[in-house]
């Protein structure tokens, strides 16, 4: 949830700060999973980012239900997503990758109302990297939202999580989606032809990247 596209794979190799890690690197793994930088990350006067906890369950089932025809097309769980219960599977796993210092994820808020989430769906502490997936409510598409709490979430991956590498896969025929990496200065890499099966038909993806050294986008 809350993936534009499925993870990447992993490189089976272990993601642990303790083959020859320095102890900053293993000091940043653990400010992560005490999770106290980044609970709430202002984007706007109205739009707050905060991480994702048992009090958004509600909000997020009647986002994700009031949204299925415009996020089904592109997203693997919508259909999977059938009771308010799977909700707080979700977010019962994605309050432990925090603690683990694997992913991050946090509900967007608009006047404290959820109307999406957006988040690092897998962080590579060893490498520095991290995909980036966001979604949003239908009623509330359009105006930048989504576009602005990126930006915010780009900027706090590379000043605070130290990450280098930011990555972000969208289906090919997505323009709602892809148009927020290219408008905040990612750089298109390729297609992964036909790697995720969404509503009976494979779909293409296509991936972007930003690194901490890329210029800011105009």
């Amino acid at each position: 949830m809350g993936e534009i596209a499925g993870r990447p794979p992993s490189d089976g190799r272990s993601d642990s700060a303790s083959d020859g890690v320095s102890a900053l690197e293993v000091a940043r793994v653990r400010n992560w999973q005490a999770g106290g930088a980044g609970s709430m990350l202002r984007v706007s006067e109205r739009l707050w980012l905060a991480s994702i906890g048992k009090e958004h369950c509600d909000a997020l089932w009647h986002a994700i239900d009031a949204s299925r025809e415009s996020l089904r097309p592109w997203l693997p769980w919508v259909d999977a997503t059938r009771e308010p219960g799977d909700c707080e599977v979700f977010v019962t796993a994605a309050m432990a990758e925090r603690r683990l210092g694997s992913a991050r994820h946090f509900a967007l808020l608009e006047d404290d109302a959820l109307i999406g989430v957006v988040g690092f769906n897998r962080i590579v502490e060893r490498h520095r990297w991290a995909s980036l997936g966001y979604w949003l409510r239908s009623d509330r598409q359009g105006g930048g939202r989504m576009s602005q709490s990126v930006a915010t979430l780009v900027d706090w991956g590379f000043a605070e999580l130290e990450l280098h590498r930011l990555e972000i896969r969208c289906a090919e025929g997505n323009s709602r989606s892809r148009a927020i990496p290219e408008r905040l200065g990612f750089r298109q890499e390729g297609v992964l032809r036909e790697c995720e099966w969404v509503g009976g038909r494979a779909l293409s993806h296509v991936v972007y990247s930003r690194l901490a050294g890329d210029p800011a986008p105009g």
